[in-house]
């Protein structure tokens, strides 16, 4: 009701209090977006609002209501990044409005505030992201509610969902394609399984955030490529994921910010973008590889069939990096896979100087004797001026180091030696984790235990004045604590101490050759039974192999080849069936070393032909 109310000549105004309650339906409609949708909606608008002098029109009062209640039928949809078939679709909105109508034709301001409640259920979804990939399953259902409010126009568009929870469930054939981002790259992969997922969602404005649990279990069916690159220039893993592998998680804290919209990432606009993905659980992984390639700064690796079982507890975050992780992982080769290595030394330059006194921090695996023999001087040298009453020192410590002659070793000039060897089907390396974890300066940290069953064939190497062909088989085991730290783009491996049992059986065809100054030695084998076998005791300091000593040494060499030493022209040549027996340890000094136990070599000929011929 109201009445006319006297205005300027030649117009009437109105003071009015109006008050509506509206029924509609709907089946099916028309949207811009969607086309023609089969579907029924039913809606009931109560309200009150006045109209103002002036024309403006607002609504007043607590009775402003409304209820939304919208069902789709059987649909294709293609809007934004998404495209799928849905099976059906419901939605409910219960809750209050407030309406704002300028006079004068200006915008109206619109809010509602109310429960909304969803249940959609699809088939061949896919969904768009960022750089071209796509991703797409089978079926996926999700259902949920929460506290709705939304504004448009006033003092701007808003759209927030709060005290909301979802479940989301997605089965049958799955697959990734084209993703590609500045660490990893998945292309072609097709999945088989079901993913389950449920918890708390808010939205506010673009951006969504989901908090709750997570499970899947797939298993791959069709091959695809996935490409891991790491934060050392030039260092990738590439491989082929093949049928049967099979991925599982359980993760019982998980969250996943994804902004809606204009992307804040290069992307097509509408696609949604991974702001941070979190998460707390188990992860298991069997993964069956082929045509793995990894190449490293120095080398690399090429191999055929590759076995991976995993099984890790993770905490951590895309944005933040791993905050704890432990677990198991073993990797075993079901073919054979080349590895080889650059940048050997093969030369290097040494000579001695005096030397005052100076000071020397002590590092893990210096002894009194090895730095004796490093800067010229003697145990009881150190310990007198130290004033140390044993043989014991310290890792962090300072000693001064008495005057002398020190022995300088400059780096290698030459950095052109290289191995190459075959990694047999069969070995296999385990990795225990006892911590993984992020750092506070950002860098990544390891600790854990590790140990390998490795067989070895068919060895080139050619590093320093050793040149060698080695054929046959050699089988080393390894357990020991490992220790990785990657800081700045750059990874340092460190080890505890390590016995590392190496049996090495000698097939014919083997050759060893050494290369001195105006000399060269060369030998090979051309007869069946040489082998070598012995512990080799050593450590990784940040990267760098440190070998201390071979012990337990038991070596035979058998060989009716030919032997010859040249030198100053002169050539010793040595005939004969050969034989080199050995048994002790090795121990390695700073250029040089000491055999210790017994050692015998044997030469037998005929009449018909010298043991040994000189030549000048």
């Amino acid at each position: 009701g109201g009445a006319p109310a006297g205005g300027a000549a030649g117009t009437t105004s109105f003071d009015a209090v109006v008050r509506w309650d509206v029924r509609a339906t709907s089946s099916p409609f028309r949207s811009d977006a969607l086309g023609d949708v089969p579907a029924a909606a039913a809606m009931r608008l109560r309200g009150a609002g006045e109209v103002r002098p002036d024309g403006a029109f607002r609504t007043i009062g607590d009775e402003n209501t409304v209820r939304v209640d919208l069902t789709v039928g059987e649909r294709s949809i293609e809007t934004g990044p998404v495209a799928a078939d849905v099976r059906s679709a419901r939605a409910t909105l219960d809750g209050r409005y407030g309406l704002v109508v300028p006079a004068n034709g200006g915008a109206l301001a619109l809010e509602v505030d109310g429960r909304v409640d969803w249940d959609v259920h699809g088939n061949a979804v896919r969904v768009h992201v960022p750089d071209g990939a796509s991703v797409r399953a089978a079926e996926v259902r999700t259902t949920g509610g929460g506290r709705l409010t939304a504004r448009v126009g006033g003092a701007g568009d808003a759209l927030v969902l709060r005290d909301g929870t979802y479940a989301l469930d997605v089965r049958g054939p799955m697959g990734i394609s084209g993703l590609r981002t500045d660490r990893l790259t998945i292309d072609d992969l097709g999945l088989d399984g079901a993913v389950h997922a449920e918890g708390s969602v808010a939205m506010t404005g673009n951006r969504v955030t989901f908090d709750g649990s997570a499970s899947t279990d797939v298993e791959v069916v069709g091959a695809g490529i996935v490409e891991a690159f790491g934060m050392e220039r030039g260092t990738s893993a590439r491989a082929r994921v093949e049928r049967g592998s099979r991925i599982a998680a359980d993760l019982d804290a998980a969250r996943l910010d994804l902004s809606m919209g204009e992307a804040s990432a290069p992307g097509p606009v509408g696609a949604p973008v991974v702001v941070d993905a979190a998460g707390r659980g188990r992860v298991e992984a069997g993964l069956d590889l082929s045509d793995v390639r990894i190449v490293a700064r120095d080398g690399g690796v090429e191999g055929g069939r590759v076995r991976i079982d995993g099984a890790l507890g993770v905490d951590g975050s895309l944005a933040g990096g791993l905050t704890e992780g432990s677990g198991r992982a073993t990797v075993r080769l079901d073919d054979d896979a080349r590895v080889s290595a650059t940048g050997l030394a093969r030369d290097e330059a040494s000579g001695t100087i005096a030397a005052a006194a100076r000071t020397h921090e002590i590092v893990r695996g210096d002894t009194l004797s090895r730095l004796a023999a490093r800067y010229g001087t003697t145990v009881a040298a150190l310990k007198a001026e130290n004033g140390l009453a044993s043989d014991t020192i310290h890792v962090g410590r300072t000693l001064r180091i008495p005057g002398g002659t020190t022995r300088v070793v400059t780096r290698p000039a030459d950095r052109s030696g290289h191995l190459t060897t075959t990694l047999a089907a069969g070995s296999t390396a385990t990795l225990d984790v006892a911590s993984a974890r992020t750092l506070a300066d950002g860098s990544f940290e390891l600790t854990g235990r590790v140990s390998s069953r490795v067989v070895v064939s068919t060895t080139d190497v050619a590093a320093g004045l050793l040149e060698a062909r080695i054929l046959g088989a050699a089988r080393a085991s390894l357990d020991g604590d490992l220790r990785l730290r990657v800081a700045n783009g750059e990874a340092r491996v460190s080890t505890g101490r390590l016995e590392v049992p190496v049996r090495l059986d000698l097939a014919p065809g083997s050759r060893v050759a050494f290369g001195l100054p105006g000399r060269r030695f060369e030998t090979s084998l051309d007869r069946p039974g040489s082998y070598a076998e012995f512990v080799a005791v050593c450590r990784v300091v940040d990267g760098r192999l440190e070998l201390d000593e071979l012990a337990r040494v038991d070596l035979l060499l058998v060989s009716s080849a030919d032997l010859g030493v040249a030198e100053h022209g002169v050539t010793v040549g040595v005939h004969g069936d050969k034989t080199v027996r050995y048994a002790g340890r090795v121990v390695l000094r700073d250029r040089g070393v000491d055999l210790f136990g017994e050692l015998s070599v044997g030469v037998r000929g005929g009449d018909d032909r010298p043991i040994v011929r000189i030549d000048w």
